[in-house]
């Protein structure tokens, strides 16, 4: 993976919402614009299409450079455009469950042709919603598991003490455990 120069133009007042903009050539020599936005610009479809559409034709360019005579449309690899919000805009936020979103033109007859753009857009505001849910679920679980562990251990060591199966010394070692652990 290398950094390529960032040679899109954009508009001086959008760089302002960017916290991450970045041109990357992976492996395969496929290409990824990595964009973080502080806030979710308008018509982020569209957007997104010119931006991975510029990534194309400069890709193209290169290789056909290279190449020369030798240029074969084989040669042009996938470009990828994966765009990070901090606050999403109201499309995402009709999906409230999913913060992950993949997009690649699909046809609707199933015919088979490799098309070289593809999109991923990631809501971080719907992930932390997510993520504040489910640790808010496990937290209450834990709760509620820990008052049934402390009803069980306190009925378990009740009876070792009451029949005499462990020393007193023993015992107290044993509920102070309980105790850091429980706690």
């Amino acid at each position: 993976m290398k950094v390529l120069p960032n040679d899109s133009t954009r508009i001086a007042a959008e760089s302002s919402l960017l916290v991450l903009d970045i041109v990357i050539q992976l492996a395969d020599g496929s290409i990824a614009n990595v964009e973080v936005q502080k806030i979710g610009y308008a018509f982020p479809g569209q957007r997104s299409a010119c931006y991975s559409a510029d990534l194309l034709l400069r890709q193209y360019k290169r290789v056909k450079g290279g190449k020369g005579k030798l240029f074969s449309y084989k040669d042009i690899k996938k470009v990828y455009t994966i765009v990070l919000f901090e606050k999403s805009t109201s499309e995402f936020h009709q999906f409230q469950e999913i913060y992950l979103h993949r997009i690649k033109p699909q046809s609707d007859t199933g015919i088979q042709i490799e098309l070289l753009q593809e999109y991923v857009f990631i809501a971080l505001d719907i992930f932390r919603k997510k993520l504040d849910n489910i640790m808010y679920q496990f937290s209450h679980a834990l709760q509620k598991e820990r008052k049934q562990l402390r009803a069980c251990s306190q009925s378990f060591f009740f009876l070792f003490e009451a029949y005499g199966a462990l020393p007193k010394r023993e015992v107290a070692a044993m509920q102070r455990i309980r105790a850091e652990w429980l706690n």
